[in-house]
């Protein structure tokens, strides 16, 4: 899908379209989400937006009703975390929203990614699955850091720091650390949090490799060398 979206736009297009036909609200959901992918990795922020959103609406409507693909549904998303049958609908009714803050952020709407990314966020903790969690705090962290709320930003970074080394998502620490150093410097309080440079001596390889369109290396060594925000710390693309 990221190599070749367009593709996959037309792809999960038919797909929706036999969805709904059949009128399969989850297929529907489903098709809805890698529509809101694909549109992400070819960059055209208000399609991902409005599909990812219609996609999370009708998670919604779905709540706990048990699906027919139960945990795998969500596999792809949090490996080694996947809700149980009677939660995947709700997960990934809090994915879709991390995709629409994204989708948010990306086109010049932080305060919208924000109220996204603390849907998302409550839903990861309602259902009790630390990698929503991971994901949500993420952007939550970053919509905040582009409204300028750097206080609060610094202390989600920071708090999800300590909280999700036990997860071991390498992408969303090494993007946490990124930011807790990028904020550290903005506010004048010294050098970068001892966070940074353990997590890039852990995870050079594998966590930057998997950092992929959230955030770029350029970003994590500017950040390293006490780079100034809005230097290199982006989602992209």
């Amino acid at each position: 899908m990221k190599w070749d979206p367009k593709t996959a736009i037309s792809h999960g297009q038919q797909a929706l379209e036999l969805a709904r036909e059949a009128s399969l609200k989850e297929l529907e959901a489903c098709s809805l989400f890698v529509l809101g992918q694909a549109y992400r990795f070819a960059g055209r922020w208000d399609e991902c937006v409005a599909h990812s959103s219609r996609a999370a609406v009708l998670y919604r409507a779905l709540g706990d009703e048990p699906t027919e693909s139960g945990p795998l549904a969500t596999q792809f998303i949090w490996v080694g975390a996947p809700p149980s049958k009677q939660l995947a609908n709700r997960a990934m009714e809090s994915f879709c929203s991390t995709l629409v803050a994204i989708g948010e952020i990306n086109r010049g709407s932080p305060g919208t990614a924000i109220t996204a990314a603390r849907h998302a966020l409550g839903i990861g903790r309602e259902i009790g699955n630390e990698w929503a969690q991971v994901n949500a705090m993420v952007l939550l962290a970053y919509g905040l850091w582009e409204t300028g709320e750097y206080a609060e930003a610094l202390r989600l970074a920071r708090s999800g720091l300590e909280r999700f080394r036990k997860v071991r998502h390498p992408d969303a620490i090494l993007m946490l650390a990124v930011l807790d150093s990028t904020l550290r410097t903005t506010l004048g309080l010294g050098v970068p949090h001892a966070a940074l440079p353990e997590t890039l001596a852990l995870g050079r390889c594998d966590a930057a490799a998997g950092v992929e369109d959230h955030c770029s290396l350029q970003a994590v060594c500017q950040s390293a060398d006490g780079g100034r925000p809005g230097s290199g710390v982006a989602l992209r693309a």
